[in-house]
C-alpha cells in the first residue's frame, strides 16, 4: 500500500506542477497567506485520499483474517491436560475463503487505479519536477520586478527576452508570459 500511495502523490503532485503552465492561480503552502491556498492533508485531495485509506482497511482487515494463530490444549484419553511444551500449543491458522478474498480485492482495487495514469493527463509543456527541491527551486527564480510574487497568483512560463540573453523561464505575476517552446534555450 506504501507504493501506490507514493505513487499516487506523485501523480497530485505532476498534475498541480503541470496547471500552473496552463492557469494563473495562487501558491499552495502549509500556512498560506493572503490568497494562498493551504497544502493538501496528507499531501493528497480528499478524492485520492478517502479510497485509498479505505481499499487500505479492506485489504489489511481480510490480510488479518488469512493468516492467525491457533492455541490449543491437548488432552489425553481421560481427559487429562496434557502437560507438552507451549510450542507444541501454539499453530498457524489460515483461511482460503479469506486468502482467495483478498487477493480478488487487490486485483481489483489495483485495476481501479490503473486509470488514474490515463486520466489525468499531463498537458502543458511544464518541465517535471516531481518533488525535487532543486528543479522546484530553479522555477522560482523571479525576475526582480515580481516582489510579491508569493502571494500573488502566479503562472509558469517563458519572459520576454532581456537583450541578447536567452529567455528566463519562472513562476510570475507578468501577464505576457507564454509557454516554453520546445527546442528554445532558456535560463
Amino acid at each position: 500500500m506504501h507504493s501506490v500511495n507514493c505513487l499516487i502523490t506523485g501523480l497530485a503532485i505532476s498534475v498541480e506542477w503541470d496547471s500552473y503552465i496552463r492557469n494563473r492561480k495562487p501558491l499552495r503552502v502549509t500556512q498560506p497567506r493572503g490568497i494562498q491556498r493551504s497544502s493538501y492533508f496528507l499531501s493528497l485531495p480528499f478524492r485520492f485520499v478517502l479510497p485509498l485509506n479505505i481499499g487500505s482497511g479492506i485489504l489489511h482487515y481480510l490480510l488479518s483474517e488469512s493468516v492467525f494463530l491457533i492455541y490449543a490444549d491437548t488432552y489425553d484419553c481421560a481427559g487429562v491436560l496434557y502437560n507438552g511444551s507451549a510450542i507444541l500449543n501454539q499453530e498457524m491458522g489460515i483461511s482460503f475463503n479469506a486468502i482467495i478474498t483478498t487477493t480478488v480485492c487487490g486485483v481489483v482495487f489495483l485495476l481501479i487505479l490503473l486509470p488514474l495514469g490515463w486520466v489525468k493527463h499531463l498537458d502543458g509543456n511544464m518541465p517535471l519536477a516531481g518533488s525535487d527541491s532543486r528543479a522546484i527551486a530553479s522555477a522560482c527564480y523571479r525576475p526582480e520586478e515580481d516582489i510579491h510574487a508569493h502571494v500573488m497568483p502566479v503562472q509558469y512560463g517563458a519572459l520576454p527576452p532581456i537583450g541578447t540573453e536567452p529567455q528566463h523561464c519562472s513562476f510570475t505575476t507578468a501577464k505576457d508570459v507564454v509557454p516554453p517552446k520546445s527546442g528554445r534555450e532558456y535560463i
